[in-house]
This record gives structure tokens, C-alpha cells and sequence, in this order.
């Protein structure tokens, strides 16, 4: 007797043990895997992601995670590859137009005489307008992508100092300097264009995010 209730007390611990090993396990059975924004580009690359969520553009990856639309650029100057976020894809841009000479523009940042350091360039705005949040976004998400692809540098500046906020900073215009200037303007139409040393990003509320990743797209080469 003894015998047996020794056999039904250690089968009892072993179905215990196989209860415990399973809740343990099973969850790794059914939990799907974490995936890397790189594991999701080869994805994309190989098809096997759906069309709302990764598509290819002139052989460029993009994929969309967070609200965030994300491809990989290479650093012209270390050759390292960075995701830069956007919140349009190519698909969504190919209305904007890119008017001027770009490379001018670049060349004139590439040899500016605002420092000693080269690629220096000046970002400014209207401080007085409404619903800055949209150039702030556009600001940010502009030069963020370009320091770390470009190794740009950019100085920030403001077109009045009627504002507090901007007082004891550069005030500068695309009239006021020879040197290289961003001038983001809450206007229509959407566009980016290059007048002289003036790059202008141009969109009212978030068609200026819009004007900006138009030209982050043509900077990398991927629209034309």
C-alpha cells in the first residue's frame, strides 16, 4: 500500500513538473518573433512583406513601422548604413516637385564662409506664424537624417526677433547672407526650390513635413 501511494505521489510530481514545463514553453510556441527593422528590409527585399507595409522604389527598401516609413541610406563619407525614419514613403511624394539646382546648393554648403568647418549651414523660419509644430517636425526630421548621412551642421536661426524666443539668436533671411540657407515657410504650394543660396522647404501644416521628406528622397538619390 505504502508502495503505491510512494508511485502516485512521484507520477502526481512528475504531471506538476510537465504542467510547470509547459506554461513556460508553450507561450514560446505562439509568441511571434521580434523583428529588426534590418530583418524587415530583407524581408521586403524578398517579397514577403504586403505592399502597405514594405515596398521597394528604384531599389531602395521601405518599410513602415511605428506610423514611421524607414529605408537605409549610406553615409556619403564613413560608407556606414543608417535607417532614416520619414513620415512619407516615394509613393506618397511624387506630386511634390523639386525645382532648381540642388548641387549648387550643395557645393555652396560644401565651401561656405560661415566657420571654418565646412557643410555649416543656416535653418531658419518664421517664428511669427501659426501651428509651428509642423516646422519644428519638418526641421527635425530633415536635419537629423541629413547629420547623420551628410555630416551636415546646421545653425539655427530665425527671420525677426519680434518673437522672444528668437532674440540673441542669427537673424537671417534668404536676402540677408551669401551663405547657404534652409528657409522652411508655412505657404502653398508644396514644393521644394533653390533660389541662389536659399533652399526653400515650402507646405502649409504638414505638407511642409511633406516638402522635407521629398528632399531627403532626392538628396539619397532615390526620386528624381
Amino acid at each position: 500500500m505504502i508502495e503505491k501511494q510512494t508511485k502516485q505521489f512521484y507520477l502526481l510530481i512528475g504531471v506538476v513538473l510537465l504542467i510547470i514545463i509547459g506554461i513556460i514553453l508553450i507561450p514560446k510556441f505562439f509568441t511571434e518573433e521580434v523583428k529588426t527593422i534590418n530583418d524587415l528590409h530583407m524581408d521586403n527585399l524578398e517579397g514577403k512583406l504586403n505592399d502597405d507595409v514594405g515596398y521597394v522604389y528604384n531599389g531602395a527598401s521601405f518599410i513602415f513601422v511605428d506610423g514611421l516609413w524607414y529605408s537605409q541610406v549610406r553615409n556619403i563619407f564613413n560608407g556606414n548604413f543608417y535607417n532614416v525614419p520619414m513620415h512619407y514613403g516615394p509613393r506618397e511624394l511624387e506630386d511634390v516637385s523639386v525645382e532648381g539646382d540642388l548641387s549648387s546648393f550643395l557645393e555652396l554648403a560644401a565651401n561656405n564662409t560661415i566657420s571654418d568647418n565646412p557643410f555649416q549651414v543656416y535653418v531658419t523660419f518664421d517664428p511669427r506664424i501659426e501651428e509651428l509644430q509642423y516646422i519644428a517636425l519638418a526641421d527635425g526630421e530633415l536635419t537629423q537624417n541629413l547629420v547623420k548621412t551628410f555630416n551636415l551642421g546646421f545653425l539655427p536661426a530665425c527671420t525677426t526677433d519680434e518673437v522672444s524666443a528668437c532674440v540673441g539668436i542669427d537673424i537671417i533671411t534668404c536676402d540677408n547672407t551669401e551663405n547657404p540657407v534652409i528657409f522652411f515657410d508655412n505657404a502653398e504650394p508644396t514644393l521644394v526650390k533653390v533660389e541662389d543660396n536659399c533652399l526653400i522647404i515650402q507646405g502649409d501644416g504638414m505638407e511642409v513635413v511633406r516638402a522635407a521628406d521629398r528632399l531627403l528622397l532626392q538628396l539619397y538619390n532615390i526620386m528624381e
